[in-house]
C-alpha cells in the first residue's frame, strides 16, 4: 500500500521516464474517484463506542468518516444512571444499568485509561459489608463482602463448610478464567469466527452445558445453592440453571468489582465517542438497509421532527461504504432489502430485569424476611432458590445512603435501597419491605423518592440452538451481537466492537494487509 506523501514523487517519476505508473489509492476499491470510507456504526452502547474509538485511534490513517446512529435519545446502551431526588438534594448519582467491571479485563481497562477517567472511578475500599444468602423464607447464612472466594483463606473456610469438592470449582476457574480472557483479546489473531475460536480454546463445554449440570459434577450441591448461585443471581440476575457455564464462569470471576465514576459511568462512552470524532445521532433509528447506487449501503432513518414532538417523524436517507451493527437486531428491528447471513432459526430471546432505587427514612424490616423486629439486617442480601419453597420475589438487594445535603453544618443522609427483580416492583412489595400495610402511601413509610428502570435486553436466554459463526452478515456489514449469544457483559461488548472494527479494516480496506 502506497502512502500519500509518496504519491507526487512517483507520479513525477513515471512523467520523466514517459512510463504510465498505476497508482492504487489508500482504501479505494474500485476505479471512482476516492474518497474518505464513510462508515455507519447503528448503536450508542459500549459496542458501538469501542468500535468508532478502535477505527478512530487505531486506523486513523484511513480517514474514517463515522456516524454513529442511536434510537434513545441518550448514550450508554446498558450503562445508565440517575440523579438521586432528581437532582433536588445532591448531585449524586447512581447507576440503574450494568456497573460492574472486571479488573481483569483489558479491553474495558484499557479504555477507562486512554480516556483518561481513571481519575473519575471512586476509589474502591476494601470495606465488608455484612451479607446474607436468603431463600425466600430463612437466612441460609450470613457473612461479609461478597461471597467470591478471592484468597486461599476463603476457599479453606468453604472447604470446611462444603468439603474438599470444593477445590474443584477452584481449579476449573483457575483453568478456564485465562483461556476466556485470551476470546477476542486484542492481540489475538482477529478472527471472524467465535463459535470456532471457543472451540480451540478448549471452551465449548462451557458454552454449551447448562451450568448447574457442569458444575454438579465438580463440587456439592450445597455449595452452588448457597454460594455459587446466590452469586450468579447477584451479579447476573440468573440461576445456575437457566445459564451457561460459560456465563457462570463470568458471573463468579472475582475479579468482578462494582465501579461507579464520578458523574455516572456514561461518562465512559460519551468520552469514547468525543474523542473519536464521530457525528452522533441521537432521537434516530435506523429502519432499513438496502444497496446503494453510490456507496454501498443506503441506510433510511427515523427521526422525530420537533424535538418536543415524538408523535411525527421524518424519514432520513444516508449512504455508507460499511456498517457495524452495534444493537441486538431483536431489539433494531431493521428491514434488510438484502440478503444477510444469520442463523437459520430464529433469533434467541432476551430476558428483562428490573432495576429500582428508592429512598426512605425507615429501615427494612426484620419481619418481611420472618426474622425477629430487633434482628440487625445486612447490608447485601443475596437470594438463591430451594426446591421446597416459592423463589423469592427479587435477586438482590442492596443497602446504602442517600445524601440531602447539609444541615447547617451537619450532613443529611438516609437509607437508599437497589431491588433487581424480573418484573416491576410494585409499591406494595416497597411499603412491605419496609414493614407497612401494601394498601398505605409510600409517604407513609417515609418514602420520598423512587426511580425505576427496565434492562429490556438483559441478556440472551439460555437456548442453545444454531449460532451465528461470523461477524460479517453481509459485503461490508459486521454485527458486534455475535458476542451476545456468549456472554452479555460489559466486557463482551467491548471486545466485539473492537474486533469488528479491526475486521472492518483489514477485510475491506487494507485486503493486502494480514490482520
Amino acid at each position: 500500500m502506497i502512502h500519500r506523501p509518496l504519491v507526487c514523487v512517483i507520479s513525477i517519476f513515471g512523467l520523466v521516464f514517459g512510463e504510465q505508473v498505476a497508482l492504487k489509492l489508500p482504501f479505494s476499491k474500485d476505479d471512482q474517484v476516492p474518497h474518505a470510507p464513510k462508515i455507519a456504526i447503528i448503536g450508542a452502547g459500549i459496542a458501538g463506542a469501542s468500535a468508532a474509538y478502535e477505527l478512530h485511534d487505531q486506523y486513523s490513517h484511513a480517514d474514517f468518516d463515522l456516524a454513529i446512529y442511536e434510537a434513545n435519545p441518550q448514550v450508554g446502551g446498558r450503562i445508565k444512571s440517575a440523579k438521586v431526588y432528581d437532582g433536588a438534594y445532591t448531585y449524586q448519582q447512581v447507576e440503574t444499568g450494568a456497573q460492574s467491571f472486571y479488573a481483569d479485563d483489558e479491553c474495558v481497562q484499557s479504555l477507562i485509561d486512554e480516556t483518561g477517567l481513571r481519575r473519575k472511578l471512586e476509589p474502591h475500599y476494601p470495606v465488608k459489608k455484612s451479607v446474607g444468602v436468603w431463600d425466600g423464607a430463612t437466612f441460609i447464612l450470613r457473612g461479609e463482602g461478597d461471597l467470591k472466594a478471592r484468597t486461599w483463606t476463603d476457599w479453606a473456610r468453604y472447604a470446611w463448610t462444603y468439603g474438599f469438592s470444593v477445590n474443584n470449582l477452584r481449579k476449573w476457574l483457575s483453568e478456564k478464567l485465562p483461556l476466556f480472557r485470551r476470546l477476542l483479546g486484542r492481540w489475538e489473531y482477529a478472527s471472524r469466527n467465535i463459535p470456532r475460536d471457543i472451540q480451540d480454546l478448549g471452551l465449548t463445554a462451557e458454552l454449551k452445558s447448562n451450568a448447574w449440570s457442569l458444575l454438579q459434577n465438580l463440587t456439592s450441591p450445597d455449595f452452588l445453592r448457597e454460594i455459587v448461585q446466590a452469586t450468579t443471581r447477584a451479579w447476573f440476575s440468573q440461576d445456575l440453571a437457566t445459564m451457561d457455564g460459560l456465563a457462570a464462569l463470568v458471573a463468579i470471576n472475582p475479579a468482578a468489582t462494582d465501579s461507579i465514576m464520578n458523574g455516572g459511568n456514561h461518562k465512559l462512552i460519551g468520552r469514547l465517542i468525543k474523542l473519536s470524532d464521530v457525528d452522533l445521532h441521537l432521537n434516530s433509528t435506523v429502519t432499513k438497509i438496502q444497496r446503494s447506487p453510490v456507496r454501498k449501503y443506503r441506510l433510511t432513518i427515523k427521526t422525530p421532527s420537533h424535538y418536543h414532538d415524538q408523535s411525527s417523524s421524518d424519514n432520513e436517507e444516508a449512504d455508507y461504504d460499511a456498517i457495524i451493527i452495534a444493537a441486538p437486531l431483536q431489539m433494531a428491528n431493521i428491514e434488510f432489502d438484502i440478503d444477510i447471513h444469520v442463523a437459520a432459526s430464529p433469533p434467541r430471546p432476551y430476558a428483562s430485569r428490573h432495576v429500582t432505587h428508592f429512598t426512605s427514612s425507615e429501615p427494612l424490616s426484620p419481619t418481611y424476611f420472618n426474622l425477629s423486629s430487633s434482628s440487625s439486617m445486612p447490608s447485601k442480601i443475596y437470594t438463591t432458590t430451594s426446591a421446597k419453597i416459592p423463589p423469592p420475589p427479587f435477586f438482590s438487594i442492596e443497602h446504602s445512603f442517600a445524601s440531602l445535603g447539609l444541615d447547617g453544618c451537619i450532613a443529611q443522609s438516609e437509607n437508599m435501597y437497589k431491588v433487581v427483580t424480573a418484573s416491576p416492583l410494585l409499591d406494595a412489595t416497597i411499603l412491605s419491605l419496609l414493614g407497612h400495610d401494601p394498601d398505605r402511601a409510600l409517604e407513609d413509610a417515609g418514602v420520598r423518592w423512587v426511580h425505576r428502570e427496565e434492562w429490556k435486553y438483559a441478556f440472551l436466554e439460555h437456548d442453545r440452538g444454531a449460532m451465528l459463526d461470523d461477524f460479517e452478515i453481509a459485503d461490508g456489514m459486521f454485527y458486534t451481537g455475535v458476542g451476545e449469544e456468549v456472554v452479555s457483559s460489559l466486557e463482551m461488548s467491548c471486545k466485539m466492537g473492537r474486533r469488528a472494527a479491526t475486521l472492518l479494516y483489514y477485510e475491506k480496506f487494507a485486503p493486502e494487509v494480514e490482520p
